[in-house]
């Protein structure tokens, strides 16, 4: 048995090594608003979805806007995982664009390391401080995924219900997001009109509310709060768009996004689509793709899911996932 036992244990390793290997390592910048009445719910769901992942390794989650809130939901999401993972406090606001802060200097420290994917799941300061502070860490960077972006003319309007979104992360802090469209960072946009087929209602929560685990209750609790704000609110009777949790799957789960390949990106100050901020701001600054525009910039556009992804996603927040099917990858 002795024999036998250590080839054994030595495969596992191998195996477990190889794995690993094969992950991409990401690090995850985020506003998490979840718990917050009245607030956004999908990066807590974007944060299951990849710490859960068997695709990607978290390094580290840095958070923006309201750090305090967010390091302790992020703790109470991970621990609900079983995982542990380095949480940063950054930036709570525009003004602080280019100044130290904790999530900054350990972005660095981690870029030092390694090379990382970044996932933007909130306004862009933290991650262009650190392009500011130190051009020399921006070669680390293997992509930026972002959760922002759309196509001309494009309306950020769920349900087509009867109030236009802003596309928030972007507008939150744009000349963050200008400075790194100024560097060669391979840059991927997936906003809402990734996410705009998917949406989650009651039933798709169900098992949460089902479960006798405390955190999927009141994980459930906050869902369905965020449900019916959006039918009372934007008159959305599916529920809500999961917007960063799509976002997210560009790393997760690539094969089931359709996109854009390297489309040409800019931003324009045009009339502001925004009708309650209308009469404060007429322009506003827009970032948006087009193979018709001439700009150098380019970046992966998603556009859209396919089907079957609403079931992987959802599946990863039961934290089962099923065999890999490797879809074929929709390009245009």
């Amino acid at each position: 048995m002795k024999t036998l036992f250590i080839p054994a244990v030595t495969a596992l390793l191998l195996l477990s090594l190889i794995t690993n290997a094969q992950r991409t390592a990401i690090w995850i910048d985020t506003d998490i608003h979840l718990g917050r009445f009245g607030r956004d719910v999908d990066d807590g769901l974007a944060i299951l979805q990849a710490v859960r992942s068997d695709k990607v390794t978290v390094r580290g989650i840095s958070f923006a806007l309201n750090s305090n809130h967010g390091y302790r939901i992020t703790q109470k999401l991970l621990q609900r995982c079983g995982k542990t993972i380095p949480l940063f406090k950054g930036a709570s606001g525009s003004k602080l664009l280019g100044k130290q802060t904790e999530a900054v200097e350990a972005l660095a420290e981690a870029l030092r390391k390694e090379k990382l994917s970044i996932l933007i799941l909130g306004p862009a300061t933290n991650v262009a401080t650190v392009l500011m502070r130190y051009p020399e860490l921006q070669h680390q960077i293997k992509e930026i995924v972002f959760c922002g972006g759309r196509q001309p003319g494009r309306l950020l309007n769920p349900a087509k219900g009867r109030i236009n979104l802003p596309d928030i992360n972007f507008e939150r802090d744009p000349n963050a997001f200008q400075l790194i469209m100024g560097t060669d960072i391979p840059l991927v946009l997936a906003g809402y009109e990734a996410s705009s087929t998917i949406y989650l209602d009651r039933q798709d929560i169900k098992f949460l509310q089902e479960s006798s685990d405390k955190t999927d209750q009141w994980l459930y609790h906050q869902l369905r709060q965020w449900q019916k704000l959006w039918k009372i609110a934007l008159g959305s009777p599916k529920g809500f768009i999961p917007f960063d949790v799509v976002t997210a799957a560009w790393l997760t789960d690539p094969d089931y996004l359709l996109y854009y390949k390297n489309i040409p990106v800019r931003t324009e100050h045009l009339a502001n689509d925004w009708k309650l901020h209308r009469l404060i701001q007429p322009e506003k600054l827009f970032l948006q793709a087009s193979y018709q525009y001439s700009s150098a910039r380019i970046a992966n556009y998603c556009y859209g899911v396919k089907p079957e992804y609403k079931e992987i996603m959802l599946q990863s927040l039961r934290g089962y996932f099923p065999p890999d099917t490797t879809p074929v990858l929709t390009v245009k």
